[in-house]
């Protein structure tokens, strides 16, 4: 693929994709925790606690935007578009660098 990474595009999407790993798997904790999917998906999760900081408007704004980056990250890097493993990925980066096939 192109040189994404001279851009930070990889880096950033990677970051994305790691908030989204937190917020789930946080949500996945509250929900053995609890036993309550409101309460797993209000209180155990990261980007609510996050939104809930500024507090209406304001807060559901923030609490959309992050949720639309992580979803476009995890998007870019299942087509391998930021240098991951992905379906658009090119073949040495997932084979290795001296493979043939």
């Amino acid at each position: 693929m192109a040189d994404d990474h001279k851009y930070g595009i990889d880096y950033i999407s990677f970051l994305l994709v790691g908030i989204g790993s937190l917020v789930w798997g946080g949500v996945a904790l509250g929900l053995i925790v609890s036993g309550d999917p409101v309460t797993a998906l209000t209180d155990w999760n990261l980007v609510q606690q996050i939104g809930g900081l500024f507090g209406g408007t304001i807060g559901t704004a923030v609490s959309t935007a992050v949720y639309g980056l992580v979803g476009l990250a995890g998007i870019l890097d299942l087509l391998g578009v930021t240098g991951g493993y992905g379906v658009f990925s090119d073949d040495r980066s997932m084979m290795g660098e001296g493979s043939r096939y």
